[in-house]
């Protein structure tokens, strides 16, 4: 069904909706085409910032000037804004008390179906009659579970729903020049002091970046080494780094040139569990030149990666490469991951 047209097929004069709609998604842009190709009128409620700090703190969403932004100019680009009116919310059942019930109707998803019945109820202990209740369907990611912001903001999963490779990957010949270009910011001397205020959302890639980092008494978040320097082996303990010895330790195997089923099986669920452990470090048994590519994708938003540049050429510059973890970042990051080959040649 084309959602975007068929007027004709509208069943409501009237559809309410609401949610979060938190980093704009695929999900949410599909739930809000099935609202207009059932309503001649959509009135979308987006929770508000008081809602946000009384139900959701801390979970690092959007204002809402930021997510009302994103779902006008998502209305306007598909014709629909004229047919809608968009409303900050402060609970689920503003804009519900509606005395004109003439077809009208609630849109929910499979997840918020509980709310819908709640507003019927306390529409029944307002003396108004229930209102017809359309569900909509989770969409799916490429792995088969639901698409959700949490994911995105997590670093799991994209807008569109892409999660990442299970196999192992090989860089491409052709690819080798384009991986010398810094992902970041090139610091070649002293590294600014506010690039190290929050040591919780920083992790370094390598030996030299990891003690450097540790002599200016940051304990990161994650390291990760492999007790190698420009391939040639160094420091043999993770004392010999700076380490305290209070930190998680997980151990990968990723031979040189490639990403391995074991770095992407292991570090998803390593990344995933960093904000309810202690600083943690990724020891590589192989290489981890590489790895800056894979903890882009994961890591989530607001992070920032640090790893050292060598100078590949006569005339380069080495110093270290600040990376802040951004959504366009990860979809750069992403592309390029797609130029990666599943055998070796």
């Amino acid at each position: 069904m084309n959602m975007k047209k068929g007027k004709e097929n509208m069943e409501y004069n009237l559809v309410i909706c609401g949610g979060t709609f938190d980093h704009l998604h695929t999900g949410h842009k599909m739930f809000l085409r099935f609202a207009f190709s059932k309503g001649r009128k959509v009135i979308i409620g987006i929770t508000s910032d008081k809602y946000i700090q009384q139900y959701k703190k801390n979970q690092l969403i959007e204002p809402f000037v930021c997510r009302e932004k994103a779902v006008v100019e998502f209305l306007e680009k598909e014709g629909f804004l004229s047919r809608a009116k968009v409303v900050a919310i402060d609970s689920r059942f503003d804009q519900t008390h509606i005395t004109d019930t003439n077809l009208v109707a609630l849109l929910v998803s499979d997840e918020t179906y509980g709310n819908g019945l709640e507003i019927n109820k306390e529409r029944k202990e307002h003396k108004l009659p229930p209102l017809p209740i359309l569900i909509f369907p989770l969409v799916k990611d490429s792995t088969g579970e639901k698409i959700s912001s949490t994911q995105i903001r997590l670093g799991q999963t994209n807008r569109k729903g892409i999660v990442f490779p299970d196999k192992t990957l090989f860089i491409a010949p052709k690819m080798r020049e384009l991986l010398h270009k810094p992902f970041g910011q090139l610091i070649v001397d002293d590294i600014p002091p506010s690039f190290l205020a929050d040591p919780g959302k920083i992790v370094t890639v390598g030996d030299v970046t990891t003690k450097r980092l540790h002599d200016l008494h940051i304990q990161q978040k994650l390291s990760v080494v492999d007790f190698h320097i420009e391939r040639m082996p160094t420091h043999k303990t993770l004392k010999d780094l700076g380490f305290l010895s209070t930190e998680k330790i997980l151990t990968i195997a990723n031979p040189a040139g490639q990403l391995s089923e074991d770095l992407w099986q292991k570090t998803i669920e390593f990344v995933e569990s960093l904000p309810i452990n202690n600083n943690a470090i990724i020891v590589v048994e192989g290489e981890e030149d590489l790895f800056v590519i894979p903890l882009i994708l994961m890591l989530p938003l607001g992070f920032v990666l640090f790893y050292g540049q060598p100078a590949y050429e006569k005339n380069d510059k080495k110093g270290v490469v600040i990376v802040k973890i951004t959504e366009s970042l990860k979809e750069q990051t992403y592309e390029l991951l797609r130029q990666f080959e599943s055998s070796k040649h």
